[in-house]
């Protein structure tokens, strides 16, 4: 039964006097409906004083108040609900004309007592007599109305459009009003107020629905500068940042599960029409799709970098540590492997077992350790029964000693612990001393890589050199030019070499007398995986290839067959669906070895990409790319081991799977435009590449567990889609600096 004594009032709330034509017909339209239902009208004037003299004056009726707290949006809608006492609390913006019936559909819906709020349809009125054919229909909320691909009318949503909604007052003052943090503030469009408070609303009555009523229409009348691609862009950059900003208060799936659905379902099918409606020689529809990719691009940056930014945060932003977890390694050839030392009374929950043969990496796998058991001998025996269910190849020769000298090249900004760990690692604990190591200064104002290395003072083998200018490219080939081995291995400040590292780069350019072999990568292990941004960041991407060597080259270098002398296993290099131009199934750069003479022939470390630039990445898949495409032979060897520092907070992992997006399509685009060749190849390896980043069953993205979080992917993606102008920005950066060429 429908209770007609639910009080209502209206709140309207405004902040210019340029639309005051509308915001008279909306007074108008609204009181002709609240005197013959008894309802309260408020005018919330935010932080006008001439506006709201001018209300008061113009609209007797009516309460005019001034928004009470910080100018915007949401601090005007508290204003309005404190203001009232009434059992509902109806919203209608300023620029919207409430039809017929409004006031009385949205009050009777609220006879259902489980009802927490409801929404009305929001109809634009074009400032022509026609919409801008330009824009795609799903896009209208971006003007504030209906859109294809919402709900509709009578189903369940998650929050209501802002211009037409009506909220239970009882249920919006115990989830605590608007968030200031949220919603637009003058004529900066952002929003997302509605959503966070809905969220919070059904937080504290789980039983408590939402719903989008038919019968309650507003006409939204827009303005001809809410019509053009500008705004468009604007608005989506805007929104993405406020999503950013409502995921760190409430977390991803509540904050954009809506959104990942347009995204992912009404947006390609959107694009599919328009591209149907191309080949029927519809011309609007090529500037849709251009509009489409663009809008949607602009809201995946916004948000994007505003989960990069600081900002307010209920979520912690660290992951709790699930457990520990470390990455071991057991020898199954070694009767007595060793194992590291274990603190009194600690044991670990799981264990990562990397397992040797004979000193040759063959697999990893995971053990649950019991209670009661003898630590070293249940990992052995697991370790030798996983490999009792493997192909692993006989013993095979030994590598021919060689007298390959190594220069370690370690580039950094100074980390205060884990630099001295990564040098320690290579200057004292390798069973083949490098020839020297050069840690490179990127930053040497600030003076904290001379302190980190303080105790090994009086190390003759050590070298401090300085790069001044930012980024890893640069400091990269300061340490190319300082060097003075045959070789030239490069690692970072969060890796630890294993001590075996240097024997097995150099035991490979031994084997070459011929000197085909240009570059040598290995394989990259997490040091630890007790995180769940650990196990986040391993199966999103990680660096391990694989544990089988592999050779690049030319089919007739012969790199191959002496190869399989030492490494029977040993194949063709994997090529993937983007082969070569992303470079990505040769290694990564913080564990490979390059012929000093190809670095200085090829110019050193493109400046352009690289950490610290502001392509933020890719100059290490470049490198290796240029090896292969110019001739020589690229080895993965994956006995030579390192260990990587993952992330620990979820922070810094969304800015690393950014900052990689960014880098690998800089990296593709720098080779796209370097050569009419590099184009051709970049055209026809990019529906695999397309492929490969956007299928859940691809390579890349089927070994995500089901709570990885889908907002690394979108962040990622976002890398990828600003990436243009990240590659521009680096460009124009490098005219300026120089190219920092050996």
């Amino acid at each position: 039964m429908i209770r007609d004594e639910l009080s209502v009032g209206v709140v309207i709330c405004c902040y210019t006097e340029r639309r005051w034509d509308l915001l008279a017909a909306c007074v108008g339209a609204v009181m002709d409906q609240a005197r013959g239902a008894g309802a309260k009208v408020l005018l919330v004037v935010d932080h006008s004083p001439a506006l709201q003299d001018r209300c008061a004056a113009a609209f007797p009726g009516v309460l005019v108040v001034g928004n009470r707290y910080q100018r915007g949006l949401s601090g005007a809608r508290n204003t309005g609900v404190e203001s009232l006492d009434t059992e509902i609390v109806l919203f209608v913006d300023d620029d919207a004309i409430p039809g017929p019936g409004w006031l009385a559909a949205l009050r009777a819906a609220f006879a259902d007592p489980d009802l927490l709020a409801v929404g009305g349809e929001v109809r634009p009125v074009w400032p022509t007599s026609e919409r801008p054919g330009w824009l795609p229909p799903e896009f209208d909320w971006a003007v504030g109305c209906d859109y294809v691909g919402m709900a509709s009318l009578g189903q369940e949503i998650r929050n209501p459009i802002g211009a037409n909604m009506g909220l239970r007052r009882a249920a919006v003052v115990a989830a605590g009003g608007f968030r200031p943090v949220l919603g637009r503030q003058g004529a900066i469009p952002s929003g997302c107020e509605e959503t966070d408070l809905a969220i919070r609303m059904r937080a504290r009555t789980p039983s408590g629905s939402i719903r989008r009523i038919p019968g309650a229409p507003v006409d939204h009348h827009l303005t001809a500068d809410r019509c053009t691609g500008s705004y468009l862009i604007r608005r989506c950059f805007a929104e993405g940042g406020s999503k950013a900003t409502l995921m760190r208060l409430e977390g991803a799936g509540r904050a954009i599960s809506a959104e990942a659905d347009h995204a992912l379902g009404a947006i390609p099918r959107a694009v599919a029409r328009d591209i149907a409606a191309l080949a029927r020689g519809e011309r609007a529809a090529a500037r849709r799709i251009w509009w489409t990719v663009a809008g949607l691009a602009a809201a995946v940056t916004g948000w994007a970098l505003g989960l990069l930014r600081r900002g307010p945060r209920t979520p912690p932003d660290e992951p709790e540590e699930q457990s520990w977890a470390p990455v071991w390694c057991v020898d199954i050839a070694d009767p007595a492997p060793a194992l590291p030392t274990v603190p009194s009374g600690a044991r670990p929950d799981r264990v990562h077992l990397l397992v040797r043969a004979g000193g040759r990496p063959v697999g990893q796998l995971e053990v649950t350790v019991p209670g009661g058991r003898d630590l070293p001998g249940f990992l052995l025996s697991s370790a030798r029964n996983w490999s009792a269910q493997q192909q692993l190849p006989a013993s095979a020769p030994s590598w021919p000693a060689g007298s390959t000298s190594v220069s370690v090249v370690i580039c950094t900004l100074g980390r205060a612990g884990s630099l001295a760990t990564a040098v320690d690692a290579v200057l004292s604990r390798q069973t083949r001393p490098a020839h020297e190591v050069i840690v490179v200064d990127n930053d040497p104002d600030a003076g904290r890589v001379v302190d980190a290395l303080a105790r090994f003072a009086g190390e003759s083998r050590l070298r401090i050199v300085t790069a001044a200018e930012r980024g890893v490219s640069r400091a990269r080939n300061a340490g190319v030019a300082a060097a003075t081995g045959d070789v030239v291995a490069f690692t970072d400040d969060d890796v630890e070499a294993e001590p075996d590292w240097l024997a097995r780069l150099a035991e490979v350019f031994d084997s070459d007398p011929g000197r085909e072999i240009g570059c040598v990568t290995g394989l990259v292990v997490p040091a630890d995986l007790g995180l769940a941004t650990h196990r986040w960041f391993e199966q999103s991407s990680g660096f391990e290839r694989g544990y089988l060597p592999m050779v690049w080259g030319p089919a007739d270098s012969g790199v191959l067959d002496r190869l399989r002398e030492y490494e029977p296993l040993a194949g063709p290099g994997r090529r993937g669906p983007a082969y070569p131009v992303a470079g990505s199934e040769f290694g990564s750069g913080n564990n490979m070895a390059l012929r000093r003479e190809l670095l200085v022939a090829a110019g050193g470390f493109d400046v352009v990409l690289g950490t610290g630039s502001p392509a933020r990445g890719g100059e290490d898949l470049d490198m290796l790319r240029r090896v292969v495409l110019g001739g020589a032979a690229l080895v993965y060897h994956p006995s030579a081991v390192v260990r990587h520092h993952h992330r620990a907070t979820i922070r810094q992992l969304r800015r690393q799977m950014y900052d990689y997006g960014v880098g690998m399509c800089a990296n593709v685009l720098r080779y796209a435009t370097g050569s009419a060749a590099g184009l051709r190849a970049t055209l026809r390896v990019l529906p695999g590449g397309v492929r490969l980043l956007l299928d859940p069953a691809s390579a890349k993205n089927s070994g995500k567990a089901d709570g990885y979080p889908r907002a690394l992917t979108f962040i990622e993606l976002a890398g990828y889609l600003t990436g243009p102008v990240h590659l521009l920005r680096s460009l124009r950066t490098a005219r300026r600096t120089g190219t920092g060429a050996i």
